[in-house]
């Protein structure tokens, strides 16, 4: 297949933009997927950031249940290898002890990606069970940064954050316990956001191993594309308990208006632990 952009011309879109041309018919869902795998097979030597291309989703985005009717309309999406799994598809967590691990079923979550339009494609690298900060394990994969590959992405989620910074995807999925959005977002340049506990489901069986503690969301280059995420995506599966106060309106209307002045709370002395003294000043 002839890609149907040039390498800048495609990371300049957005996720938005990309779904819109979709949907005003002047690029098909199959050749942007044909198109990030492009991008996949020409950084990922240097990046190791993905783990695994599906294929038959390339060739045929509809496959899995890709809605061509979703806000995304078809565009291809990277999942981190941790966290909501995808039927049939290999989900091993960054740890030689899961390989061939394969799932039975999706999650709601996962079927929430796919009504959304999302084109579920592959799988990305994080660290063993996303337990460290940055994914360099030499017997599974070390992901590097694309703007410097001397240096590390951070995590954990490590090669959905670099495919996105290096524009081989507008959007990929990601999760944050501890940090595993927000530390690689700010490390690679990218938007990470962890929303409230109660946004997006953790049903079945809390999604994975850390699915109490861990909130599920993407990286993006775009604010408009994380909220359109968030949007697209979140909500309680049927009977699923979520005792959590969440924004009853849509975010993708609360960023079109300033906010009312806001307070942020700062610490920076935790017990015998203090920012050091360039921190400080900065904040």
């Amino acid at each position: 297949m002839t890609l149907p952009m040039n390498w800048d011309e495609w990371a300049q879109h957005d996720g938005t933009a990309l779904a819109a041309r979709i949907r005003n018919g002047e690029l098909t869902a199959a050749e942007l997927a044909a198109q990030a795998a492009a991008g996949v097979a020409k950084l990922n030597p240097a990046l190791s950031g993905v783990v695994e291309l599906f294929e038959d989703v390339i060739s045929d985005p509809g496959r899995d249940g890709a809605n061509p009717d979703g806000p995304f309309a078809g565009l291809p999406f990277l999942m981190k290898d941790l966290g909501p799994t995808m039927k049939g598809r290999l989900q091993e967590m960054g740890s030689l002890l899961m390989r061939g691990n394969r799932a039975t079923a999706d999650t709601f979550l996962t079927a929430q990606m796919r009504r959304a339009g999302l084109n579920l494609i592959g799988r990305t690298t994080t660290p063993e069970f996303g337990v460290c900060s940055s994914a360099e394990n030499p017997a599974v994969y070390v992901t590097r940064n694309p703007w410097n590959t001397d240096y590390t992405t951070c995590g954990s989620s490590a090669g959905s954050a670099a495919m996105v910074a290096a524009g081989v995807v507008p959007i990929a999925h990601a999760t944050d316990g501890g940090g595993s959005i927000r530390i690689p977002a700010g490390v690679n340049g990218n938007i990470g956001l962890k929303v409230s506990r109660g946004v997006f489901s953790i049903a079945p069986a809390a999604s994975d191993l850390t699915g109490l503690v861990s909130i599920q969301g993407c990286h993006s280059r775009t604010v408009r594309d994380t909220a359109a995420f968030v949007d697209a995506c979140r909500g309680g599966a049927p009977g699923e308990f979520m005792p959590y106060w969440t924004a009853p309106e849509p975010y993708t209307d609360l960023i079109r208006r300033d906010p009312p002045r806001l307070k942020i709370a700062l610490s920076h002395e935790w017990g015998d632990y203090r920012a050091v003294p360039a921190f400080v000043q900065a904040l």
